[in-house]
């Protein structure tokens, strides 16, 4: 049976960092030092913020009107609608706050806005037990709109939520709703999370905001039209409720002119004075007329989009244009390839820490973007071409990674607001899952390129044998001009000799353990682990989309830990342990290997992992990161242990969010924690290792890239590629997540106060003195002779002569 992915993603909102500065256009720059003034690329983008003054809340809309005006609203604590509505006719130099009395007149909540162009609008507010519609005319009386089957779809206490409110011209516009009805059945003790739709896989599908159990993806109930979501509460209560969604075009009576039925993942909508425009979660656009909502195939396009967080908007020829981390795109109107228009790393948008929610063509040809931050306030920016702007070649820096960098993305436009004169050319070698020899082939180039005095300016040397590169005379010594005091030295000090420092980690993550104290203390090694899961009861196979999940097992009938299957329980072992089983300078080291060996077999037995695999999903659950756009994957193994299923838990510590996961799952707080033992003693994982070309031109400029890096900027943030290396970004993490827990949790079928972090972070990576950079290529030899023995197709010492024959070649290359 093929495997089902159920993902459980809170994504809130991110922060962006605020300046002013100008930039190159798009594209790859060319770094020909020989090409002459004349043939320089000119042209390019300015970005002004243009917020109104002391307007911090989050945007809520952003509209351009027929006069060129712009309306922009916000959240506003300080408003007695507690957000704002904002008028400029200046292209956002003054502002002018618009009154929204009416809607305190109405003893209303202001939910949804829609500006028609002309200054007049529709509006959503909370009713009594319904929401209701409005038209608002400038300087008249609002006038409710009876909408067409709101009270009918209210019918057996149903709740109805507005999704969007999308206004087409005066006379009508566009309504979308979610209905909720919710019938109890019995049993259940924790939190479940179980999202079922008729005809659809089971999962959670991620959004960009935050989501909670008893709350239903949009994405997926666009998609099915009907979704089922069940949580069992703390009490022992639990909710089965069924969504459906709604979605038409109405005119000011409120009559339902048409059904939007045949676009069932609309992303977002635009108009123009010639049709309504719809995009869908794929980048797919198509277009309705406006008066009688069928299709128009004039307009369909469907492109490949950069990022799943996009704002849209169309211009008046129907050419699409769609905003994001990655820049501004655009779609000619009927066209298949989005070009791009704004390169977001560039500027004050393109750190992953940003999230873009609206974007509008201004009259004169400019951009505008309101973008959202994680301390929940809101940034507007315009962006004005100028043709006379122009960046030499000889002034970009490259910078390069085998595979993406989000603390890269991030440091990009911190780098750009020190070196306006400078541009970032950042180079991702591997865009898609390449094959072991594509990737060598990558990497044999690059090589190839530093040896003749060329290649790119700062390396990123994740998934490259660093030593190797150091060792030939490719890299350049870091320490004699950066500080690196305010780094945690553990981290460093492996990678620090007496002649320098030459690759530096600017991100890590620890593998830990989580549990009883009283548990942990006895678990000091890899036989440790071994016995544990000996002495305990075998798992209990429970599927998490059964309300037996979300019952805690009494601790006599917990098992130690859990795997997914044989891989997960290898990985287990493995990656606390490598450098013991593999030396670079004597090759595989058997008596190592042999009790990896013998350990995935002990656990293969009891656990049972060679059996076909009966279960019928493949678990990955995406926890939101509390101060940005980032995410943090938990393993099911400890979804089990925060659900009482198990003694223990593990994960690959990466964000302090995993602590807030565990919490708010269940009943348990916060557990105790330990480092990972293994054949390897005090292992972490450094990773957005940065290097030095040892015979770049622009020396100081990469060490300053570096430094962009490291700087507060981007080490306050959770990226998802690991915890800061800076002692500082740690500190303002630790506050961010402590603040966020003040206000409330984002899991539990009611909100959850969290208590301030209890761990010692500082003291457990102050025990890290093992870097392990796992080589796949040497684990998936190992592993695939370690499922042999664990099968009974091979004997210990076959399985230790196979790996040692296939793994010779791969570490004669390496000395």
């Amino acid at each position: 049976m093929s495997s089902r992915k159920r993902i459980l993603a809170a994504l809130l909102g991110a922060a962006i960092i605020s300046t002013s500065f100008t930039a190159c256009n798009s594209g790859t720059a060319n770094t020909d030092s020989t090409i002459s003034k004349e043939q320089t690329p000119k042209g390019g983008y300015v970005e002004t913020e243009i917020t109104p003054p002391n307007v911090t809340g989050n945007p809520l809309g952003l509209w351009v009107n027929t006069d060129g005006s712009i309306d922009y609203w916000a959240e506003n604590a300080s408003s007695p609608t507690g957000n704002g509505l904002y008028h400029s006719t200046d292209n956002g130099a003054t502002w002018q706050q618009v009154d929204l009395n009416w809607v305190n007149d109405l003893k209303a909540g202001l939910l949804k806005l829609a500006v028609t162009g002309s200054g007049n609008y529709f509006a959503v507010t909370q009713g009594s037990s319904l929401f209701e519609v409005w038209k608002v005319n400038k300087g008249e009386k609002p006038v409710k709109i009876p909408v067409s089957g709101l009270e009918d779809a209210a019918k057996g206490g149903r709740i109805l939520t507005p999704i969007k409110l999308q206004a087409i011209g005066e006379d009508s516009f566009l309504l979308e709703y979610m209905t909720m009805s919710a019938e109890p059945q019995p049993g259940g003790s924790d939190t479940g999370v179980t999202v079922k739709s008729p005809g659809a896989e089971s999962k959670n599908s991620s959004s960009n905001s935050a989501l909670e159990p008893g709350s239903s993806s949009s994405e997926e109930t666009r998609k099915s039209g009907t979704a089922y979501f069940s949580y069992s509460a703390k009490d022992g209560s639990v909710s089965s409720d069924q969504f459906k969604q709604v979605m038409g075009i109405y005119n000011v009576k409120g009559e339902l002119v048409k059904v939007m039925d045949n676009l069932p993942d609309i992303r977002a909508c635009a108009t123009n004075e010639q049709a309504l425009f719809m995009m869908d979660y794929s980048g797919k656009i198509q277009a309705s007329e406006i008066s009688t909502g069928n299709l128009l195939s004039q307009y369909a396009s469907n492109a490949e989009i950069k990022d799943m967080n996009t704002a849209f908007t169309v211009d008046k020829d129907g050419n699409a244009y769609l905003a994001s981390n990655s820049g501004i795109q655009r779609i000619a109107s009927g066209g298949s390839l989005a070009e791009t228009v704004l390169e977001g790393s560039m500027y004050s948008i393109g750190t992953p820490t940003a999230s873009v929610k609206h974007i509008c063509n201004a009259k004169d040809g400019s951009f505008l973007l309101a973008c959202e931050s994680s301390n929940n306030t809101g940034k507007l920016y315009r962006y004005v071409y100028d043709e006379t702007i122009s960046v030499s070649p000889d002034n970009t820096l490259t910078v390069w990674s085998l595979k993406e960098s989000p603390t890269v993305r991030a440091a990009i436009p911190v780098f750009q607001k020190k070196n306006k004169n400078f541009r970032v050319n950042y180079e991702v070698a591997l865009t898609k899952e390449a094959t072991a020899a594509g990737t060598q082939d990558v990497l044999r180039s690059l090589v190839t390129e530093l040896l003749a005095g060329k290649g790119p300016d700062v390396l990123i040397l994740d998934g490259l044998d660093y030593q190797s590169y150091k060792q030939q005379g490719l890299l350049g010594d870091i320490s004699k001009q950066m500080d690196v005091s305010g780094l945690y030295q553990s981290v460093i000090k492996p990678f620090q000799g007496s002649d320098g420092l030459y690759v530096l980690p600017t991100r890590f993550s620890l593998p830990l353990l989580f549990g009883k104290k009283s548990g942990l203390d006895t678990l000091n090694s890899l036989k440790d682990l071994v016995a544990a899961i000996e002495k305990a009861p075998q798992p209990k196979q429970v599927a998490m989309n059964s309300q037996d999940y979300n019952k805690a097992f009494p601790e006599a009938e917990r098992s130690a830990f859990s795997f997914e299957d044989l891989r997960d329980a290898f990985d287990f072992f493995y990656n606390v342990s490598e450098p013991t089983i593999i030396n670079d300078g004597k090759g595989i080291q058997t008596d190592a290997l042999r009790q990896l060996l013998d350990a995935v077999k002990t656990v293969s037995d009891k656990y049972e992992l060679v059996k076909p695999n009966t279960q019928t999903e493949e678990v990955k659950i995406g926890v939101a990161a509390s101060n940005s756009n980032g995410f943090v994957v938990i393993k099911k193994s400890l979804m089990d242990y925060s659900m009482e299923h198990t003694l223990y838990g593990s994960n690959n510590f990466t964000a302090l969010d995993v602590m807030r996961f565990i919490i708010s799952s269940g009943s348990i707080g916060e557990p105790d924690v330990k480092l990972m033992p293994g054949l390897c003693q005090g292992v972490y994982y450094p990773s957005a290792m940065a290097g030095v070309n040892a015979k770049s031109s622009k020396q100081k400029e990469a060490l300053a890239f570096i430094a962009s890096m490291l700087s507060d900027e981007v080490q306050s943030f959770t990226l998802g590629d690991g915890l800061p290396v800076t002692q500082s970004g740690m500190k303002l993490i630790i506050d961010t997540y402590n603040k966020e827990n003040e206000k409330n949790a984002f899991y539990g079928g009611a909100t959850t106060k969290i208590p301030p972090l209890k761990m010692d972070i500082n003291s457990l990576i102050s025990q890290v003195s093992t870097p392990v950079t796992i080589d796949t290529a040497m684990a998936d030899i190992i592993f695939k002779s370690a499922e042999r023995y664990c099968k009974g197709e091979i004997s210990i010492e076959d399985a230790i002569k196979a790996i040692s024959s296939e793994t010779e070649i791969i570490l004669a290359e390496k000395k």
